[in-house]
């Protein structure tokens, strides 16, 4: 209901939930998130909704070193979800994977090294492994899916203001290298797959899926007005930093 929810976020959920409607592509997905001058009020409004209303989606520190904040989330017609990702320090996903959906995201703060692969047909080969929707646990089922070639196709440096766009089933690796804190609006489309693809280059190795460290549903509201206390998301300098990159891929 529109009285439940502030200007901002009303106004984005609805332009957000329309594009999906009435789009199978992706293509568009960048243009839907807001500038980077614009996302600490829909940062403290989606904290507010949060308080009110409970939680969206499993907020958690995830295992790839950050903390995921599930901010909002689209319609059963329309499926997508916005959430705030925070590291706090340095920290490497484990292995190459791909998603269930596409994405594109805003660096907030802070900088990202963000590794990007091509499946391609011949070259040294990685083991792929299938790792299905996680339950309200946060488990995974897993299963072997073969082996694949994969090549690095390009190192992007991310830059706060910068967006970084992925089709959900190109491969990609992340990193924060530094002793400082990043941060990243992600937005990410309805889901084009039930699984995603872990890659290892040891047939053996499975990867490893524990279940998460939940964040308590009356602390969401609460770690994003903390963000939001340490980072402001208006920095002039940086706002013009938009296009500087074409998508990586449209779904």
């Amino acid at each position: 209901m529109r009285s439940a929810r502030s200007a901002v976020v009303h106004e984005f959920a609805e332009k957000v939930t329309a594009y999906f409607a009435g789009h199978d592509s992706c293509a568009g997905l960048r243009d839907l998130l807001p500038r980077h001058d614009a996302c600490a009020a829909l940062l403290a409004e989606a904290a507010e909704l949060r308080d009110r209303e409970g939680p969206v989606g499993l907020s958690h520190v995830h295992r790839n070193g950050f903390t995921k904040l599930c901010l909002l989330a689209g319609p059963a017609h329309a499926p997508w979800r916005l959430r705030l990702h925070i590291w706090d320090g340095p920290a490497r996903d484990p292995q190459i994977h791909d998603h269930r959906w596409c994405f594109s995201s805003r660096v907030l703060a802070g900088e990202l090294m963000a590794f990007n692969y091509d499946r391609v047909d011949s070259g040294t080969g990685w083991f792929a492994h299938r790792l299905h929707d996680a339950d309200a646990d946060g488990r995974k089922k897993i299963e072997r899916a073969g082996q694949v070639a994969l090549s690095l196709a390009e190192t992007v440096v991310l830059k706060a203001g910068r967006t970084h766009d992925l089709h959900y089933e190109l491969p990609h690796l992340i990193e924060h290298e530094r002793l400082g804190m990043a941060a990243t609006l992600v937005l990410t489309a309805p889901a084009a797959r039930g699984f995603s693809h872990g890659y290892n280059r040891d047939r053996a190795t499975q990867p490893t899926v524990v279940p998460p460290t939940m964040i308590p549903a009356g602390d969401v509201g609460r770690r994003i007005h903390e963000f939001l206390e340490r980072f402001a998301c208006s920095s002039p300098s940086v706002v013009s930093t938009d296009q500087a990159r074409p998508p990586r891929s449209s779904c």
